[in-house]
């Protein structure tokens, strides 16, 4: 994982392509030395490239790799989640981390992309909002327990009429949550709701909250069954 000096320089250039040294400088309000040291050791992994200034040679213009975009370090986050299904007395098997890979390559790491183009991370770094997307996928399977065989495009829709507040937390389109509920499934989900992170999330209060304040009849009203 790359630590948040880089990353925020990486986020940056991403952002606005073409950028120079001196508003690298200004945007993350980090030293000479540390943009200096960031960009020298982004580009010798690859993730970055400059170019000449065509005003001024003397100066460079970062880019980045995007197809070689480091957001996130998959490995990391599935030792984490193995071990905190062991710590609740649950494996996690073969198929089930195979499954969580495909979620994080396929529609997480998307995600993180989009929101370092537009949002950002602010003081942060993408494994907190990586787990609270595994976090929303796993209340919204507790939340649309009534919804069995609803297609993915009813359930977008009652799902964003339930609590914009939901997706607040989230930070992210809930179609991202929708496939993390096909391509994790049920049984792997169940498991990861015994996580001690999730039991204690914010996402999780709020779906007890929510379930609190409904019940499946009004979700199955909403649904028109």
């Amino acid at each position: 994982m790359i630590v948040l000096s880089k990353f925020s320089i990486q986020q940056e250039i991403l952002r606005s392509p073409g950028v120079r040294f001196n508003e690298l400088m200004e945007r993350t309000e980090l030293s000479h030395q540390s943009v200096s040291r960031a960009l020298k050791q982004l580009e010798q992994r690859g993730l970055i490239y400059h170019v000449e200034d065509e005003e001024d040679r003397r100066k460079k213009r970062y880019f980045v790799r995007e197809d070689n975009l480091i957001v996130i370090s998959i490995d990391e986050v599935v030792e984490r989640v193995r071990e905190e299904l062991s710590k609740a007395g649950e494996d996690l098997t073969p198929e089930e981390e195979g499954r969580l890979r495909e979620f994080l390559l396929k529609v997480v790491r998307p995600a993180i992309v989009e929101k370092l183009k537009h949002d950002g991370f602010e003081d942060t770094d993408p494994r907190f909002f990586v787990e609270i997307l595994l976090h929303g996928v796993v209340a919204l399977a507790e939340l649309t327990k009534p919804m069995k065989g609803v297609s993915k495009k009813r359930m977008k829709k009652v799902v964003t009429a339930l609590k914009p507040q939901f997706y607040e937390l989230v930070g992210a389109d809930v179609g991202v949550l929708i496939e993390g509920l096909s391509i994790l499934g049920d049984g792997f989900i169940r498991k990861m709701a015994k996580m001690e992170s999730f039991q204690k999330s914010i996402i999780n209060q709020f779906m007890r909250a929510f379930r609190f304040l409904s019940d499946e009849r009004v979700i199955r009203e909403m649904l028109g069954n």
